[in-house]
């Protein structure tokens, strides 16, 4: 079963082909995305759609080195959201590492990744082969520069790597590649991997929180059921609503777009265990859930976002889904360290 993706990292992607003079409109071209839709942050996308406005990029930018970095760049912790909060919580970087790995479906990376301890070396691998061949290269770089860049934010201080391996031919920049590890990188090597001091897993994190890590695992549970593509009817009601959060309980207007009456509709959806207004409040959750998370929106945008007319109604409803008011909710998020803030530093 597929798992969807945030817009977020196609909205970075597109803001750095724009730095370039590539507009919006020619990066999401054959995508079914708009340019519109890059404002709707709590919008699911495929990982086809993400390929395809990389690809977009890559034609429209030859001339542009070094793109995959450039788009690394642009990453980072609190983008996340639950996700780092979870991994902030744990009690040592191996813990916080085996969780993120866990939940890389909530990640923004498409390479596949997994770790082994060797010795006295922490490896992490990176297989890119379920990504289309033209396209592994700018990939990879994105994923493996950002990947690290975030997890330092996380810790709290750089992770010690020692290598860096890249199973293509050295790229035309691969001065830069040096600049950001620090040290000449290996090309052309079996895999695409990262060497870290294996003692690195046992550092123990500056905001260790058992009942902080309980309360965000649960939540990176219904978001990972929530994001899974489902199929039949039901799938094609919740990405039609989750385009459209603001639409809420228009089932009128969403069964004449499936061609069908809303008692037909009901129908459907009975046989598919599930209801119209169980879709409606699930996507409207999951996008409540996500525009807090990123702390950017103010508990009445976010009302105003999903159709609301009143504050009131929407922190009704949110505490009928959460149990919580939603001012609760988001100031019950742990607070992560700034980025370079050391363990023990105030």
């Amino acid at each position: 079963m597929q798992i969807s993706r945030s817009i977020y990292s196609i909205v970075q992607m597109v803001d750095t082909a724009a730095e370039h003079g590539m507009s919006a409109r020619a990066c999401l071209a054959d995508s079914g995305l708009a340019p519109e839709q890059l404002l709707q942050l709590e919008l699911q996308v495929s990982p086809q759609q993400e390929f395809t406005v990389i690809a977009n990029i890559m034609r429209g930018l030859p001339q542009v080195p070094a793109l995959g970095l450039r788009m690394a760049a642009r990453f980072h912790m609190p983008v996340y959201g639950v996700l780092t909060f979870a991994m902030c919580s744990c009690a040592t970087a191996g813990d916080a590492i085996d969780l993120g790995l866990s939940y890389h479906e909530l990640s923004f990376t498409l390479v596949e990744k997994r770790q082994e301890v060797i010795g006295n070396d922490l490896v992490f691998t990176f297989d890119d082969r379920q990504i289309p061949a033209p396209l592994r290269q700018i990939i990879v770089e994105r994923d493996l520069f950002a990947l690290p860049r975030v997890m330092d934010e996380v810790l709290g201080c750089p992770m010690p790597k020692r290598r860096a391996r890249f199973a293509y031919p050295p790229p035309a920049h691969a001065k830069r590649y040096a600049e950001l590890l620090g040290f000449e990188p290996e090309f052309n090597a079996p895999a695409h991997q990262i060497v870290v001091d294996a003692a690195f897993r046992k550092m123990p994190m500056p905001q260790a929180n058992a009942a902080t890590l309980q309360h965000c695992q649960a939540q990176l549970e219904a978001i990972v059921a929530r994001h899974k593509v489902w199929g039949g009817t039901a799938g094609k009601v919740r990405h039609m609503l989750m385009r459209r959060p603001a639409m809420g309980a228009d089932m009128e207007e969403v069964a004449a777009e499936l061609r069908m009456t809303s008692r037909n509709l009901r129908r459907v959806l009975e046989a598919e265990n599930t209801s119209f207004r169980s879709l409606a409040d699930e996507v409207r959750q999951t996008v409540a859930e996500e525009l807090l998370g990123l702390g950017k929106s103010s508990v009445r945008d976010v009302a105003t976002r999903l159709g609301y007319s009143e504050v009131s109604s929407f922190t009704h409803a949110f505490k009928r889904w959460t149990g919580r008011a939603p001012r609760d909710w988001r100031s019950g998020q742990p607070q992560p360290a700034a980025a370079g803030e050391t363990p023990g530093s105030a």
